[in-house]
């Protein structure tokens, strides 16, 4: 009976060993170190299920699983071998089926070299980008398409040459990884990155320390920030000549170029001698450091050792509102400073200021060279001041029909004024005026004013609230009062924007008596109310709850009536 047993296993085993179909593969053309799928794609036996499948695909890596597809990746060492993938399977009746694919390894395309001649640097500079790349000729394949991508969301640059050295330059701040891709013909993939950080462009600043003066050394200073040993310098001056065309005209000529060429100093200052003709003259300081990054400052000297002519913009005798700034540039001077600095933020140095005075106020601003007397000039800031500005309303609560009175406060001289909005306004170019308002609204003056011909404007708002109907949710009813003598709600009464007249209004106490009655009197008016007392002049009422009614003309000539409960404290 056992060897029956495994005379039926041995049979359905050589039964299941079909040919390498049953294992399915995209390609049987696989590249090293790509992982693959393997899938089983056999026709399972009926009445059987798959309990395992046993894989192996190079004698030394295997795996179980009971998936029908595996995935795995062939070392690149072993490219150029063929190699059978086998795969057991088990049933679950114990038996067993066997199958096998060959597949060809291939060798990826080997890059031999990726680099660039900088990986920091600056936008805009031109880098070098070395590629170097091959294939593995015993496989007989060959490369097909070369790639690089710089990382900055530009277009892949492609190109077909084995060996190449690209030029590209960033053209923002930022770190980017450049990739470079190899593939060859049968469809093998191999990248490389580079890492590159694009920094900010440095700026090189220089300053004269002494004054230009004819036949004077003059010290250049360099003022770059971030400069270290590896800066290379170059210093240029070039001198020109005043001199008098044969028509007349005038002309300048370059008589003397001087260039002063540095590296290594972390300094880099530079002297230079304005010869006595010199008029005008031109001072460049070029810088490039270890990143390849270059920067440029220059200074044009219009005029050598004269008394400074101090050019200042805007005028030196301006207006402005309360609150507003005014921002003074000051030229025509190496050395600038002011005799008081009050309400002053400095922009740049002394040449550029900004003022923000609170009065009227002048500024006198002070120019040298060292062979000359200081000159200065006067800035006369003229502050027109603001006025005090309120909008009142009476009432502030009406009914829709009726009007409000608005009324502009202020404490000086206006030019002109305007309302928005100005629809519903009976005078709307006057600073008193009523409106009408058919919803509740809020209304924006804007007043304008000046001094010296410059106009100045402020702005203040009021909001009137317009009740759509008259009705007993309108009213200022209280529940309570107490007629002690004390000044503090002694008396009840109707407070009501939105009546006109009350006419009947009736107090009775629990048994239904009248203890207090008025009738055809205004309405919100203080001396028809009623003390706490019998038709105002008895005795105390006990204290306790009332009730009252009232019948009143609303101002849109409506009828209301309307009752409730009042309790008297003491």
């Amino acid at each position: 009976m056992k060897m029956f047993r495994l005379l039926v296993l041995s049979l359905f085993a050589l039964t299941f060993q079909q040919w390498s179909a049953q294992i399915f593969i995209a390609d049987t053309n696989v590249c090293g170190n790509t992982t693959v799928m393997f899938k089983d794609v056999h026709s399972v036996p009926g009445g059987k299920t798959v309990q395992t499948r046993y894989w192996d695909f190079d004698g030394v890596n295997k795996d179980t699983t009971v998936e029908d597809s595996v995935y795995f990746a062939f070392a690149n060492t072993i490219a150029g071998n063929q190699s059978t993938v086998s795969m057991t399977v088990v049933y679950d009746d114990a038996t067993t089926a066997s199958f096998t694919r060959v597949i060809r390894i291939w060798a990826l395309p080997i890059i031999d070299s990726f680099k660039v001649n900088r990986n920091i640097t600056c936008p805009g500079v031109t880098l070098r980008f070395e590629t170097y790349s091959r294939f593995d000729p015993a496989n007989g394949a060959f490369l097909t398409n070369w790639n690089v991508k710089f990382g900055d969301g530009t277009d892949s640059v492609l190109f077909g040459s084995v060996n190449n050295n690209l030029l590209y330059a960033y053209g923002a701040m930022g770190v980017y990884n450049a990739t470079y891709t190899v593939r060859d013909n049968k469809n093998c993939v191999s990248s490389a990155s580079l890492q590159l950080t694009i920094i900010k462009q440095p700026e090189v600043k220089f300053i004269p320390i002494q004054p230009r003066c004819k036949d004077s050394l003059v010290l250049y200073e360099n003022r770059t920030d971030g400069r270290d040993s590896t800066w290379v310098w170059e210093w240029d001056f070039i001198d020109s000549l005043f001199i008098k065309g044969s028509l007349g005209q005038d002309s300048f000529i370059l008589p003397s170029f001087k260039q002063i060429n540095g590296t290594g100093k972390l300094f880099e200052n530079a002297t230079h001698t304005h010869p006595f003709y010199a008029k005008q003259a031109f001072v460049y300081l070029i810088g490039a450091n270890k990143y390849g990054c270059k920067d440029t400052s220059d200074v044009f000297i219009s005029q050598v050792d004269t008394t400074p002519t101090l050019v200042i913009t805007p005028r030196t005798d301006t207006t402005i509102c309360f609150g507003e700034s005014v921002q003074y540039t000051t030229r025509g001077s190496d050395t600038i400073w002011y005799g008081n600095f009050q309400w002053g933020n400095k922009i740049s140095g002394d040449s550029i200021v900004l003022f923000t005075p609170r009065n009227t106020i002048t500024y006198k601003v002070y120019g040298k060279t060292p062979q000359c007397p200081p000159t200065s000039k006067d800035i006369k800031i003229s502050v027109v001041q603001p006025l005090e500005t309120k909008v009142t309303t009476e009432p502030q609560y009406i009914l829709r029909g009726a009007v409000s009175s608005m009324k502009l406060k202020t404490n000086g001289i206006l030019d002109s004024l305007f309302w928005t909005p100005d629809s519903s306004l009976s005078r709307p170019k006057f600073d008193s005026t009523g409106a009408a308002p058919k919803l509740t609204t809020t209304y924006r003056v804007k007043l304008f004013y000046s001094l010296n011909n410059y106009v100045c404007s402020q702005e203040d708002s009021a909001t009137i609230f317009v009740n759509t109907d008259c009705q007993v949710d309108s009213l200022k009813i209280p529940t309570a009062f107490s007629p002690n003598g004390d000044a503090l709600n002694d008396e009840f009464y109707i407070k009501s924007f939105a009546l006109k007249t009350i006419l009947s209004f009736n107090v009775y106490n629990r048994w239904g008596n009248k203890v207090f009655n008025v009738t055809n009197v205004p309405a919100d008016d203080k001396q028809y109310y009623w003390n706490g007392k019998i038709n105002n002049n008895g005795e105390d009422v006990p204290l306790g709850l009332y009730i009252y009614n009232i019948s009143a003309v609303c101002k849109n000539d409506e009828v209301l009536n309307f009752q409730g409960e009042i309790t008297v404290l003491r």
